[in-house]
């Protein structure tokens, strides 16, 4: 994906630039330059991926923390209807 598709012009002294040409329609960059700006576009593709992963195991451990908080839930319903029953039968 390469996103700097305008007009490349290379920075040079061999390199004459077309006359209708203005700011408006080109970006100058040198080689260096678009190789640094190409670098950083695929360490954050890079990095989108990982962080795309990552969101997705925190997204699966929310749902299990979640399936584990409704059975605790369920349980802590039994327990107390236990303790009122027991609690029922000493008042007996």
């Amino acid at each position: 994906m390469d996103v700097l598709k305008r007009r490349n012009y290379l920075q040079s002294s061999s390199t004459n630039l077309p006359s209708e040409a203005g700011l408006e329609q080109a970006v100058l960059f040198s080689q260096q330059r678009l190789g640094t700006l190409h670098q950083r576009i695929a360490s954050l593709e890079d990095e989108n991926r990982a962080e795309r992963a990552h969101f997705k195991e925190l997204h699966r451990v929310k749902s299990r923390l979640e399936r584990a908080k409704v059975a605790r839930e369920s349980q802590l319903v039994q327990l107390k209807g236990k303790c009122d029953d027991l609690q029922m039968l000493k008042c007996a």
